[in-house]
């Protein structure tokens, strides 16, 4: 099996439809119920399986393909921004990956930048950015800066599997904290 029938074959396990393949990647529609959730498990499947096909390539050519990787994205409009979905994404990838603590910072920091600064400025665009909404920026901004300066004075002290298991823990109080009303 191929890399394009591989990701085809995960976007129709779960329920999307590919609207066409581009180069050596396709673009998927999910578009019925539960299609974001539906969309981010397809993407998680398909780093799984990606990493399965380059093993058995890697076994099957006798050479190191480290140089291979894979790219998701997920456009899911303002919700999607929101919830923060892409970053998600990127990060988890780097985990998966075991890559040493610098190398996953140098890439899911620029992602999850991007994502918040375009989802600030479609926010502003689509006039989504309200009085609550700035109150809500100005209410978190003490808590990020307070996490910005314990993260800086942690990030020189922990190991590689210290901050893996860190992020994890982070990514899941951010899941728990998108599902729990309190």
């Amino acid at each position: 099996m191929g890399q394009r029938t591989m990701l085809a074959n995960q976007v129709i396990a779960h329920e999307g439809v590919v609207n066409k393949f581009l180069g050596d990647g396709l673009l998927a529609l999910f578009r019925a119920k539960n299609h974001a959730q539906r969309s981010v498990l397809a993407a998680f499947s398909m780093v799984t399986h990606f990493s399965t096909l380059l093993k058995r390539w890697e076994s099957e050519s006798n050479r190191d393909l480290d140089f291979l990787d894979i790219g998701i994205g997920i456009v899911n409009g303002l919700v999607g921004g929101l919830t923060g979905l892409g970053g998600v994404v990127s990060t988890i990838s780097c985990q998966w990956r075991g890559w040493p603590k610098d190398l996953q910072r140098a890439v899911f920091q620029p992602v999850l930048f991007a994502a918040f600064v375009i989802i600030s400025i479609s926010m502003g665009i689509t006039g989504a950015i309200t009085a609550e909404t700035l109150k809500l920026y100005v209410l978190g901004f003490p808590f990020m800066l307070a996490g910005l300066w314990i993260g800086f004075k942690l990030y020189g002290t922990i190991d590689d599997e210290t901050f893996r298991k860190a992020v994890l823990v982070l990514l899941l109080f951010a899941g728990l904290s998108l599902i729990v009303r309190l």
